[in-house]
């Protein structure tokens, strides 16, 4: 073979060498770019699977955080459990009040404090809810947040659970927020000012008319249909009494408030016009929450607060304990009359009639002008004239009804206005009581157009027969003391929990 021709296979072959180890170059670092990629999607993968897993895993602690918050709410807002936390042991510092945990969804702790609201003149009860929920093996947490403040029960200027067939009718002036369960009778064009809110999806205006439509001119700030209905509990009237700390008063029974804060008390069994301080030194000694009845010639005898149960929406609270002690709620076991100034805050609760049988009025409150009616309309009342933070407050509880029963009244003062400073309450009656709610002794004799003045609230189960008809009865003038939203009378009920300033945090 020629030598060029030898020389030429080599060269050929010594390029072909290294163009097979350039491809084999290239393909390695195709492998390992390849590797390279695949251990990156694998990790984004396992990145992906872990987020997918914490995100499941605080989806799971915020739905367990979010049962335990919907299960307090379940307790305090059943109708029987309407009463301050405290009492069923709901309240505590750093210990839990309620715990579940639930296999495969995770857990919840719920703890409740006592707050002071952010309104320096607002007594009403505040707690501040903290609601940790927590995934399977707590390997994420979640905690909810929440306020709550116990609504008192003369939120309203009026409130019934049945209007039956009484109505609101010319003349009528209704000045603050205005509710019913059932359904609104108008008859005319009475005027109710503030918002208005009824349970039924009609109105009954008495002129052939019942529709779901407010009448613009009756109901000048709207009326709200089909709303939630308030419970009126009878037991309510038990739970009220069972928190004075003063001795039981035997009905029937009269109570006269005088302008420095006293009041005179006649009873059936003592002698009467002895004030407060002197009956309860005759007769009573206090021992703790217990009060000691030793009049001479009389055998002993111990009255004690009932403890009380209630069953609830769950199996946490199946005992309410003592209630708070408050020695301005006067008990009067049967019925009681009352008229006055009244110089502070005081509650009379009745388990029969409470009779107004003369004006009640507050000590601070602007003078009767010489017709008997304010000498400042109600309306036009400033905070000077009944200050906010007044510790000048009535409430008037009865269990058969609440009515105006003025002797004088009736010859020789037609026309003559009544004037009334409370909160009214009565709850739904026992059977066989007539014209219970809030009305008259006697319609009938009250003639010539009187207005009743009314500053606070009435809140009633069945609406009692007090109006204006043929001559005979009252018009209303009833005005909202707003000061029972934040700084209620003594022993006032709860109603409907608020909840408010729903937060969330990881953790």
């Amino acid at each position: 073979m020629p030598i060029n021709s030898i020389t030429s296979v080599k060269k050929l072959r010594s390029n072909n060498a290294r163009k097979e180890g350039g491809i084999l170059l290239i393909v390695m670092l195709i492998m390992l770019l390849l590797a390279f990629l695949s251990v990156g999607f694998l990790r984004l993968g396992q990145v992906d699977m872990l987020e997918t897993s914490g995100q499941l895993n605080h989806a799971r602690a915020f739905w367990m955080a979010e049962a335990g918050l919907n299960e307090l709410k379940a307790i305090i807002t059943f109708d029987d459990n309407r009463r301050p936390l405290e009492r069923y042991g709901l309240v505590g510092d750093d210990t839990a009040v309620l715990s579940r945990t639930i296999d495969g969804s995770g857990s919840y702790e719920v703890f409740v404090r006592a707050v002071a609201a952010e309104n320096a003149l607002d007594e009403s009860a505040h707690y501040a809810i903290e609601v940790v929920g927590r995934s399977p093996g707590g390997a994420a947490s979640v905690v909810v947040h929440s306020l709550v403040r116990l609504a008192t029960v003369a939120e309203e200027v009026w409130m019934t659970h049945s209007e039956g067939n009484v109505s609101f009718a010319d003349g009528d002036k209704l000045y603050g927020p205005t509710k019913t369960n059932g359904k609104f009778n108008i008859r005319g064009t009475p005027k109710i000012y503030g918002r208005a809110s009824t349970g039924s999806s009609r109105v009954n205006y008495n002129d052939s008319r019942t529709t779901s439509v407010a009448d613009p001119d009756v109901f000048l700030e709207g009326l709200s249909f089909g709303v939630p209905e308030t419970d009126f509990d009878s037991d309510l009237i038990d739970d009220i009494a069972g928190q004075s700390g003063m001795a039981p008063v035997e009905g029937p029974a009269a109570i006269e408030f005088l302008a420095d804060g006293r009041y005179v008390l006649t009873e059936d069994e003592i002698t009467p016009a002895v004030t407060r301080m002197e009956w309860q030194r005759a007769h009573w000694e206090r021992n703790g929450r217990r009060w000691r009845y030793v009049p001479a010639g009389y055998v002993e005898v111990v009255v004690e607060p009932e403890r009380r149960t209630s069953l609830s929406t769950t199996n946490h609270i199946d005992n309410i304990g003592m209630p708070e002690i408050d020695d301005n709620i006067i008990y009067v076991n049967g019925d009681v009359s009352v008229k006055g100034e009244v110089g502070g805050s005081v509650s009379v609760v009745s388990d029969g009639t409470i009779s107004i049988v003369d004006n009640i009025v507050y000590a601070s409150a602007p003078a009767l002008d010489s017709s008997g009616a304010p000498s400042i309309p109600i309306e036009q009342w400033a905070a000077r004239d009944i200050e906010p933070g007044s510790d000048e407050r009535l409430g008037l509880y009865a269990k058969e009804k609440v009515e105006v029963d003025f002797p004088d009244h009736r010859s020789g003062n037609e026309g003559r206005p009544v004037n009334i400073h409370a909160a009214i309450f009565v709850t739904e009656p026992p059977g066989g009581v007539s014209n219970a709610g809030f009305g008259t002794a006697d319609r009938g004799s009250y003639l010539g157009l009187p207005y009743i003045h009314l500053f606070g609230s009435i809140v009633q189960y069945d609406r009692g027969t007090i109006g204006y008809s043929g001559g005979k009865g009252f018009l209303k003038d009833y005005h909202h003391d707003a000061r029972f939203m934040f700084s209620p009378a003594p022993g006032s009920p709860s109603t409907v929990p608020v909840f408010k300033n729903w937060r969330m945090e990881y953790r």
